[in-house]
């Protein structure tokens, strides 16, 4: 067997949902089965997978959605800005001897059977997954604009404590919790039904927008669709152990949520959003500091903050991953957009790991929110 003797084709979403059975194939959560089918069901139908064959079996296959810009027509991962971590369900075989012109080989089968399509975006590719590299992470891949950070778990919590100023972590729990209890009591919340998934993804909503309306920027949380499809997703996760909701209830109301994914010994938190109503809480931190518990005493082994780079976030992990960002043209309108794209990225990051500018930045934003309307 040779990497020409794949064979390529192009295939709806709904013919292939069966070759997520394969124990063979290895994958990140948002091209697991049940993120695809949901976020199709949901928000955009118009998934495609893209396989590549080896004598009847299924070696690789990437799903992807098509969204269109002005007169841009771009195929990404299913859920865009909300697939984090990327990396195409493939066997071991296939990205130890993936096709040495594998950017041609997958443009050459959507040329064929979607010539509509300019461009296709990969990004937040995941460098490697239990040692084995990503096949779509090419020597043109450009470094994502944003960091994610992780740390290691011990299997006690106090002896994870005590590499992170356990002291004074432990003094202000306490600190919180005596606050917490003049508010009328406190409880963590691990959804556990659809409807505690529905409650916690409302008050997880409502968070965010007001968060985003602070910031300036876009709530990627604003669209009917995409709020159903998290309910949905989660949902599916009290059977299939892959997504977990939790919260923080102070006084009856939900002041920090934060949606989580499991892979193996990986615990992700893969978002997070705090009431601002009373920062005395710190509801972030209490919310993180008793999932960082339990996920000690449930035998975890990283505990994975995911993309951005946070306060909060560093005041806990020590491992930095740069993921990677594909862009492969397929027409030369493709190629203006994939350079522009590369050169966003490329200043996002330069501002980012400039923290001043940064922070000015920020400053901007959220003085650009509360400036009053004009008539």
């Amino acid at each position: 067997m040779t990497q020409n003797d794949y064979e390529w084709s192009v295939k709806p979403l709904a013919q292939v949902m069966a070759l997520w059975d394969n124990p063979n194939l290895i994958y990140t959560t948002p091209q697991g089965a049940a993120w695809v089918h949901t976020y199709a069901l949901c928000v955009n139908p118009g998934t495609i997978v893209i396989i590549a064959s080896l004598k009847g079996v299924v070696h690789f296959f990437l799903p992807l959605e098509v969204v269109h810009k002005a007169t841009l027509a771009a195929a990404r991962f299913p859920g865009g800005s909300h697939a984090n971590e990327n990396f195409a369900p493939a066997t071991k075989y296939f990205c130890e001897n993936p096709p040495a012109d594998l950017s041609q080989k997958i443009t050459m089968a959507l040329r064929t059977a979607r010539p509509d399509i300019d461009l296709i975006v990969l990004e937040r590719l995941l460098p490697e997954l239990d040692g084995i590299i990503n096949p779509l992470v090419f020597e043109t891949s450009t470094i994502s604009p944003n960091v994610a950070l992780k740390f290691k778990l011990e299997t006690e919590f106090t002896t994870l404590l005590a590499k992170h100023n356990g002291p004074k972590r432990l003094k202000k729990m306490r600190q919180m919790d005596r606050r917490m209890q003049d508010r009328g009591g406190w409880r963590t919340i691990k959804a556990g039904s659809q409807d505690e998934v529905d409650r916690l993804f409302d008050a997880y909503f409502a968070l965010k927008t007001e968060r985003f309306k602070e910031m300036g920027v876009k709530d990627v949380f604003g669209d009917v669709d995409v709020r159903t499809f998290f309910k949905q997703l989660y949902g599916k996760g009290l059977t299939n152990g892959e997504h977990e909701l939790h919260g923080l209830e102070v006084g009856g109301e939900i002041t920090a949520v934060t949606g989580c994914s499991v892979r193996g010994s990986q615990f992700t938190a893969e978002f997070g959003g705090i009431s601002n109503t009373d920062r005395q809480l710190s509801p972030g931190d209490s919310l993180y500091h008793k999932l960082i518990e339990e996920c000690c005493n449930r035998g975890f082994n990283v505990y994975n903050f995911g993309v951005g780079d946070e306060f909060y976030k560093r005041r806990w992990c020590d491992i930095e991953v740069w993921h990677r960002d594909s862009f492969i043209s397929l027409s030369l309108k493709g190629r203006l957009a994939a350079i522009m794209v590369r050169t966003l990225g490329k200043a996002k990051r330069a501002v980012k790991s400039n923290e001043k500018l940064y922070l000015l930045i920020k400053k901007i934003r959220g003085a650009k929110s509360k400036a009053p309307e004009q008539d």
